[in-house]
């Protein structure tokens, strides 16, 4: 049976539990969408289990839980240092809330916990002014470079982003306009003109 618990952490919201196979689930909400963070691993401990949800950039996220205990679990990023054998560890505790607290409600469907994967756009959304870009041949090949990199990426969105400012544009819609970019098509400057891809093209 299908059985989701809602949490917060002040800056993001996150929904744990089980799917209709029994099978471990996590989800983050992004964009008004709930977005997984795939468990690659987990280990039994003395007061529950850690789940393994791989890495962003260098960081190793873990959730730890504690046994059916379900307001009381967290998670942990770590961060290697070249200077400290140990890295840096740090720890955001999840708050347990009612799913009704979450700042987004989608209709309610057959399964009312059904994981978002498409919401259609509003007809009435502002139409994004799109903008077209000459590339030299060593642009060209740095762009092809950074959406490798993104391709190989696990998560959505940098480490900095889902500690801290839950901004900043998603995997898919970069590697969405960086392909734009590479087939000489017009294309949104809000995502190519912000981070690596923005340095790229100012060259």
């Amino acid at each position: 049976m299908k059985m989701f618990y809602y949490y917060t952490d002040q800056k993001n919201y996150y929904k744990w539990g089980t799917n209709d196979k029994g099978i471990p689930e996590f989800y983050h909400l992004f964009n008004k969408q709930w977005t997984p963070l795939p468990i690659i691993g987990k280990r039994r401990t003395d007061w529950g289990w850690e789940y393994d949800l791989g890495k962003i950039e260098t960081t190793k996220i873990t959730l730890i839980t504690v046994n059916d205990v379900y307001d009381k679990i967290s998670l942990s990023f770590f961060t290697p240092s070249p200077s400290n054998v140990f890295g840096q560890t740090l720890s955001s505790s999840l708050t347990l809330i009612d799913k009704s607290l979450v700042p987004f409600q989608e209709k309610e469907t057959n399964e009312s916990d059904e994981t978002i994967s498409h919401k259609p756009a509003s007809s009435n959304q502002p139409t994004t002014k799109l903008k077209s870009y000459t590339l030299n041949p060593q642009q060209i090949d740095m762009l092809k470079a950074h959406k490798i990199m993104l391709e190989g990426r696990w998560f959505e969105r940098r480490i900095h982003d889902y500690l801290f400012f839950c901004q900043g544009r998603t995997k898919t819609e970069k590697i969405r306009e960086i392909t734009k970019l590479l087939h000489g098509e017009a294309c949104d400057p809000d995502v190519v003109e912000q981070g690596r891809t923005g340095k790229i093209l100012k060259g």
